[in-house]
């Protein structure tokens, strides 16, 4: 932070600071209080909802299941909302620069080499999104 045009004024000895710049710590110690007070102990994360095609439920169970369904491996799980809030704190595109890259334990495309742009976007959606009481598929077409 920079301070502009500071001036001190002198009055009955004491010394007092005013400046533009005090009112801008004022405003983003404001501004950072209403952050803090909206942010909650609830997890919210809204994500677009995903119905995978039978070739991308295909696509999840040989490429994405194995390490999203099994705790001891590390990956955020299906439907854990807390950790894909954790992933997706970062731009959409980061999420997916990592999908298609690798990231830490995670090989690049998940391994789902016959994946396209497409069905990666869609299997992450799928895998943030939370268990319903039946999966949805869209047919193809």
């Amino acid at each position: 932070m920079t301070l502009k045009k500071i001036k001190i004024i002198k009055y009955n000895g004491a010394i007092n600071f005013w400046s533009a710049a005090l009112s801008t710590v004022m405003l983003s110690s404001i501004a950072i209080a209403m952050l803090l007070v909206s942010c909650s102990n609830e997890t919210k994360l809204r994500l677009p909802a995903v119905e995978l095609t039978p070739d991308q439920i295909g696509k999840y169970q040989t490429s994405c299941a194995a390490c999203h369904e099994n705790e001891a491996m590390g990956a955020p799980l299906k439907g854990k909302k807390e950790a894909w809030a954790n992933v997706f704190a970062k731009p959409f595109e980061d999420v997916m620069y990592r999908v298609i890259n690798g990231y830490r334990g995670m090989p690049p495309l998940g391994q789902c080499f016959d994946c396209g742009e497409q069905d990666l976007r869609a299997l992450v959606y799928y895998l943030a999104q939370e268990p319903r009481n039946s999966e949805h598929i869209k047919e193809e077409q």
